[in-house]
């Protein structure tokens, strides 16, 4: 197991949550990836975006306000990843399922996690709009994110309790695994459950486990405490509660 690093300080025992996706970005196919993040971004960033079908050439008729909008031209105001992808979905451009969500409380995670599978059905791409200060004067398309292949992608969003912060990956699979929730905690550094904290000096080793403080004795002849006894931070360690002299430091699994 690959141990994340850990910041350490008085009211905080925490990895960062967008960094625990790095590992799923290093064994995936990361161009068709590329594609749905920018995208999904794109929708995010722009006031008006459409999505469309990815070889359509979208024209100012198209985009006119008013009755009469194109049919195949799916209108993007979303707050959030998941409410685009919602919205993608019943346009008929992908399937999505929600396979994973995890809570700061639960884990040692600076921010909670979520983990969605989408299979594009429908290769789309998304147009942005401009109105410009009156949408009866004068509209515009600014710009069109490349096509998004069908296939299959996992994305991951960092979350702030049910709502979603930030797009924290997005990657394209050449097939999934049978179990994906299982796959992804065997990634090297995508584990965040577990923490382990040890001695520099006297050797004592310690761990607590799903986002707890209580830190219990692991393999060694010491007694447990309680990570907000801990004294004398300093530079992610704290003094140890064995020894008293040495600097207890902590990984994240």
């Amino acid at each position: 197991m690959s141990a994340l690093e850990v910041s350490a300080s008085r009211y905080s025992l925490t990895v960062d949550a967008t960094q625990t996706f790095e590992s799923l970005s290093d064994v995936a196919e990361n161009e068709s990836g590329d594609r749905l993040r920018d995208a999904l971004a794109m929708a995010l960033t722009a006031k008006v975006t459409y999505a469309t079908v990815a070889d359509r050439v979208v024209t100012s008729e198209d985009i006119r306000p008013g009755p009469g909008d194109s049919p195949d031209l799916t209108c993007m105001s979303c707050p959030a990843p998941w409410s685009i992808v919602k919205t993608l979905e019943s346009a008929g451009f992908l399937t999505a399922q929600n396979v994973l969500v995890e809570l700061t409380g639960d884990t040692y995670l600076s921010e909670g996690r979520s983990v969605t599978i989408i299979n594009v059905v429908k290769p789309f791409t998304v147009v942005t709009v401009d109105y410009g200060f009156s949408s009866s004067e004068r509209w515009t398309a600014t710009d069109q994110s490349d096509a998004v292949p069908a296939g299959w992608y996992l994305l991951g969003e960092v979350r702030e309790h049910f709502d979603t912060k930030a797009i924290a990956c997005a990657v394209g699979m050449n097939e999934l695994p049978d179990d994906v929730v299982a796959w992804l905690f065997e990634l090297e550094g995508f584990g965040a459950s577990t923490c382990l904290a040890g001695c520099s000096s006297c050797g004592s080793q310690w761990r607590a486990e799903s986002g707890d403080w209580t830190f219990h004795p692991d393999g060694c002849d010491v007694g447990s405490w309680v990570y907000d006894d801990a004294d004398d931070f300093h530079a992610d360690t704290i003094a140890c509660p064995e020894c008293e002299t040495g600097r207890v430091g902590f990984t994240v699994h």
